[in-house]
């Protein structure tokens, strides 16, 4: 090993996810009512964390083992974490 400095790790960006996650019927019979969904903000660095991290809040699905969670991800937008924003 070199004791050569390391350039400092970029911190991969944070976003504000903005997303409905709405219940959804696994056989298909159902219609999804988007009309109903439930409205959800994440901060997350990625979209598969902001899906996780809002699947989290959500828990499981009330109607049982015949739903899931359908998500949509509504608007993205860019947190500034720069040390001029703070």
């Amino acid at each position: 090993m070199s004791n050569q400095p390391q350039a400092p790790l970029i911190d991969e960006p944070l976003y504000k996810f903005s997303i409905s996650a709405a219940q959804r019927d696994k056989t298909g019979y159902y219609i999804t009512r988007w009309d109903r969904a439930e409205k959800i903000t994440v901060n997350a660095r990625t979209k598969a964390e902001a899906i996780k991290k809002t699947l989290a809040v959500l828990g499981d699905c009330p109607r049982g083992k015949d739903s899931m969670w359908a998500i949509s991800i509504d608007q993205i937008d860019e947190i500034d974490t720069s040390e001029t924003a703070k």
